[in-house]
């Protein structure tokens, strides 16, 4: 008891680090990874009861997003595979693997993990722009207006950038409607 006690008190240090919006945001990141390191090696997670298997899966997406956060995106989808042989209802998994298999151009998987995702959790935004994103790479541009779109839709304010998803409406709009435009006219559009 005492050893999941130290894993408790060191997830708790890493939550507090991450939460904390401190000059060097980069360094808490890394403390809190040590701290996460360390948690996650006190305790065998297959002998754990439901109440500390969500405290392991909270600490492993932490992990995960803290990963996906400083480019090591393998070791991001590593921990969300762990995460969904602890709970694959969850659907935080999804979202941080399709972003990291965004990051490395795989396109088609991240895809199917968004579409996981979106099938656990189908009001969250960032799992639609996601998909767009990657659709729109395949040069699905029907595809990624729809999922564009989806996200405009559900509450707008939870993206991340805004902005952003507006850029991707306005060329995927202009490539279905057949209107290819270089990125350079394509940003002098929007800017006006």
């Amino acid at each position: 008891m005492n050893n999941l006690n130290n894993v408790y008190q060191l997830i708790n240090l890493a939550q507090k680090l991450l939460v904390n919006k401190a000059f060097n945001q980069e360094e808490n990141l890394k403390k809190a990874l040590i701290y996460l390191n360390e948690a996650l090696s006190l305790k065998n997670i297959n002998y754990l009861n439901l109440n500390d298997k969500a405290i392991f899966l909270n600490a492993f997406l932490m992990r995960a997003k803290i990963f996906l956060q400083l480019g090591d995106y393998l070791r991001c989808i590593n921990d969300c595979n762990t995460s969904e042989g602890i709970d694959s209802s969850e659907y935080l998994i999804f979202l941080l693997r399709g972003n990291s298999k965004l990051e490395l151009n795989k396109f088609d998987e991240a895809i199917h993990d968004y579409e996981k995702g979106i099938l656990r959790n189908p009001n969250d935004p960032n799992l639609f722009m996601g998909k767009g994103i990657a659709e729109f790479e395949l040069c699905n541009f029907k595809e990624a207006l729809n999922n564009f779109k989806s996200a405009k839709k559900r509450s707008f304010s939870f993206l991340s950038n805004s902005e952003l998803l507006e850029m991707y409406i306005t060329m995927a709009e202009s490539y279905v409607e057949g209107e290819l435009i270089s990125i350079n006219e394509f940003l002098s559009k929007f800017e006006k």
